[in-house]
């Protein structure tokens, strides 16, 4: 018999609580996407007040929807808070790490679609539409 002394191996600690960071590494890269989205929906939806002849913001419509970029953010943040405050063992039952992965995709598909079908509503085009006429 024979003993093995590894001592480059993770730890049971560190094994356990790898499902958890990794979802939040995801989690981190999910809410950085939100936060450039929104920042290219805010500039888009200037943009195109401003190509309109409206002078960027008037306190009208384009305050709703910075109003309505900024919820979508700070729930994106709220989400990943509540996710790093689970324990590591959490993540390692199954139907957890489902749905904290369902989480993970609603926040990372949120922003542009929540902010794409406001814009689509009022009639207008879509931010990346906005976006590509600002730059075009």
């Amino acid at each position: 018999l024979m003993v093995n002394a590894n001592v480059t191996g993770s730890t049971i600690e560190e094994t356990l609580g790898r499902r958890k960071m990794l979802h939040m590494s995801q989690m981190r890269l999910a809410v950085l996407e939100v936060k450039r989205q929104a920042a290219t929906a805010a500039f888009a939806a200037n943009v195109g007040a401003v190509g309109k002849g409206e002078g960027g913001r008037d306190g009208g419509e384009d305050w709703a929807l910075a109003d309505l970029v900024q919820s979508v953010v700070k729930e994106a943040e709220e989400t990943c808070e509540r996710h790093e405050q689970r324990d590591g063992e959490w993540y390692n039952r199954e139907t957890n790490g489902a749905e904290a992965m369902d989480e993970l995709v609603r926040v990372s598909t949120t922003t542009l679609t929540v902010v794409e079908n406001e814009v689509r509503g009022r009639g207008g085009a879509s931010t990346m539409t906005l976006l590509i006429r600002a730059v075009g």
